[in-house]
């Protein structure tokens, strides 16, 4: 038995839209042995790993589906949701623990389906001086074209590389060597010499073979890709996250990480003596919207309590911590001994840096009510994709004239104009941001001020 191939039916997905809400895993296996399993993990790339895993069982035959639901599946054992926005494998494990690997894909909070069809109106997102290959070398695998000369032709080109001589030519022109091992850069001219064509070059990715291998390329305008919408989709996010001072996902912070995954270093607060004794010890966290919350104390640098779950109870829009005592459990003091510490606790104003916490924090979802944050960054990021579009359409001109055998023709362009030829969505969706990012501020997230 073998896991031959891994791949998914798409290269984004959300739990926002319902077309894109379910991953679904292809699994390819070659000899299946009937009744044997495979561990099939949703896993995520920035470090936390395994979100969740499903066990797939095998019968005869060679082909399989596993699904994970983002609105379902995706959960840990508190209810916080744990797939957050960022890059994915499906990662399958056999029996021999050979792991196998899907390609990357992406989860998004507002994918480019939503940006393009409902925030850009659209907009195809042509760069109009920019051209270059609409997909690049397949099966000239270790070659990627950088760069197209301004004046070049639009359409079907090929591309020859010679595995033994190691060289590689554009469109009928001279060839060019590939020396040695390292990356390299190189300039290929057509055969008329007029146009030509950057490429870098990995030797040691191209393929091998003893005859030339020729590959058609379409050239045609540039296009901003899906990938580009994605990595601006995610800058926008967190504009918008800092703009309304609260995480918009569940996210892991944690004043000590050491080796454990955590999106975000928190500082460690302050212990400050209460004015009354018959009140509950308590401290703030200064991060609104705490989901979970694991509580130690320091003296210094030397680890002071240790607090159980159970006696941790804290306000989730403030982030207000409260130790109440619990029939099961107790704080166990670790510093020398529990007089010496308690005489601190009490006899001093406060104890720099002594609460340490590694918390979950960050709204719970954008459903509802917090729908708004997700139009917030669907807008921000059509801003920023519409300005790269429209800065790049006759790049530079006002107008243009063109006359022929008596016959004129006249275009005027608003590239120079304000906010360019897509002054009309920057306008309105600059003044919607403007209105009501303060909104939202206030509602989702804000500074907090509590009274000690």
């Amino acid at each position: 038995m073998q896991v031959t191939q891994v791949f998914t039916d798409k290269t984004e997905y959300s739990r926002y839209h319902d077309e894109l809400a379910i991953i679904t895993a292809i699994i390819l296996v070659t000899a299946p042995t009937a009744g044997a399993t495979l561990s099939v993990a949703l896993f995520r790339l920035d470090g936390y790993g395994v979100v969740v895993t499903k066990t797939l069982t095998l019968t005869a035959a060679t082909q399989y589906q596993v699904t994970f639901d983002l609105n379902r599946d995706t959960y840990d054992t508190l209810n916080i949701y744990r797939a957050k926005a960022g890059d994915y494998v499906v990662q399958v494990t056999d029996p021999n623990q050979n792991i196998n690997k899907s390609n990357m894909f992406a989860v998004s909070i507002v994918p480019v389906k939503e940006i393009k069809g409902i925030w850009a109106f659209g907009v195809n997102f042509q760069l109009y001086e920019v051209l270059q290959p609409k997909v690049q070398p397949v099966k000239i695998s270790g070659v990627e074209v950088t760069e197209v000369s301004a004046g070049h032709y639009k359409g079907a080109f090929d591309m020859t590389f010679d595995p033994v001589a190691k060289t590689i030519l554009w469109n009928g022109g001279a060839a060019v060597a590939i020396n040695g091992l390292a990356p390299q850069s190189l300039l290929l001219l057509d055969a008329d010499k007029g146009d030509y064509i950057m490429v870098n070059v990995y030797p040691w990715l191209l393929p091998a073979g003893t005859q030339p291998i020729t590959e058609t390329l379409v050239i045609d305008n540039g296009k901003i890709t899906d990938r580009d919408i994605i990595r601006a989709a995610r800058k926008a996010a967190n504009t918008i996250q800092q703009d309304i001072i609260t995480k918009i996902e569940p996210m892991i912070i944690d004043t000590d990480p050491g080796s454990n995954y955590c999106d975000d270093v928190g500082m460690p607060q302050t212990y400050i003596r209460p004015r009354n004794y018959n009140k509950w010890m308590s401290f703030q966290i200064p991060y609104p919207n705490v989901l979970d919350a694991a509580v130690t104390g320091f003296m210094n640098q030397t680890q002071a309590a240790v607090v159980p779950r159970a006696w941790t109870v804290w306000d989730e829009r403030t982030g207000i911590v409260e130790l109440v005592p619990s029939m099961s459990a107790q704080v166990i003091w670790t510093f020398y001994n529990s007089i010496f510490v308690l005489q601190y606790l009490f006899n001093f104003p406060s104890i720099p840096g002594f609460w340490h916490y590694r918390i979950t924090a960050g709204l719970r979802d954008l459903n509802n009510d917090r729908e708004i944050i997700r139009e917030a960054i669907g807008k921000k990021v059509t801003l920023e994709l519409l300005n790269s579009a429209g800065s790049a359409y006759r790049a530079g001109y006002a107008s243009q004239a063109t006359s022929r055998d008596g016959v004129s023709e006249s275009a005027g362009y608003t590239s120079s104009a304000m906010y360019g030829v897509y002054g009309g969505h920057f306008s309105s969706y600059k003044e919607w941001l403007t209105e009501n990012i303060p909104k939202m501020r206030t509602r989702f997230g804000g500074i907090q001020f509590v009274s000690i």
